[in-house]
């Protein structure tokens, strides 16, 4: 009995997965805006290309969530509500969302502000800060890792493991490729109050270290867009073949 109650759950929840358009409307985006991301990156500071490729990628971030959004609802009207019908689930009233956001907010920025004066006041801080900094696009991939298994437990989809397969192979890739960058820190880097004017070689390190960071962070975008793109192109395949034999002929 709850093996079948397992099941009814978890065939409720991959309904809104069944079609794959979710995972190929988000994986283009993830792969265009890591590929953006990546020749940012790779351009060299100052120049007009550098400029351009950031305009156009804080551009394409704020409307391309907006039309992702926008196009997966009106995929879906246009072609899986009409085959499978739709479901609709319950919506939280406004107050509720507040209840559960507002707290999130408080305690984010209380974090922010201790660190901001945590990395004023202590030369140990900055430096734990910018290490932590050098992580962050394994700690991303490791967090949708995580994410992924659960929502494969979740709906019983076996692309939703591959995908957190995939997400935890490139988090141990991103955490090779910043290995020499942690070589490179070191606490004299930041001696100082923070005021001051940024030594030379504390500058050549930071702006290196801020390449890595967004480079890996592109990487892992373009790697799990095409995956997710990939998986979702097979699973929409398999959708649409599965309609087309369950009607009467």
């Amino acid at each position: 009995m709850k093996d079948t109650l397992t099941q009814v759950q978890q065939r409720a929840r991959a309904y809104w997965f069944a079609d794959g358009l979710n995972e190929i409307v988000s994986g283009i985006f993830a792969a265009l805006y890591g590929g953006l991301m990546l020749l940012e990156s790779r351009a060299e500071s100052g120049t007009p290309q550098k400029d351009m490729l950031s305009t156009t990628g804080d551009i394409f971030l704020l409307v391309g969530v907006f039309l992702s959004i926008f196009l997966l609802r009106w995929m879906k009207e246009r072609s899986t509500y009409p085959r499978s019908g739709y479901v609709a689930y319950p919506e939280l009233k406004f107050a509720e969302r507040l209840r559960r956001v507002i707290p999130i907010m408080i305690i984010v920025s209380l974090l922010v502000v201790l660190l901001a004066i945590s990395m004023l006041a202590s030369v140990h801080a900055r430096l734990w800060v910018f290490a932590s900094m050098t992580w962050l696009p394994t700690a991303i991939s490791l967090l949708f890792g995580v994410i992924f298994i659960r929502s494969a437990r979740e709906t019983g989809l076996t692309r939703h493991f591959l995908l957190a397969g995939i997400s935890l192979v490139t988090a141990i890739w991103l955490g090779w490729r910043s290995l020499p960058l942690m070589s490179r820190l070191s606490l004299g880097l930041f001696v100082g109050d923070g005021f001051g004017p940024m030594p030379p070689e504390t500058a050549w390190v930071m702006q290196d270290l801020m390449t890595t960071v967004y480079s890996n962070a592109a990487l892992w975008l373009i790697v799990m867009g095409i995956a997710a793109f990939i998986l979702g192109a097979l699973a929409r395949y398999n959708y649409l073949r599965e309609i087309k034999n369950a009607r009467p002929e």
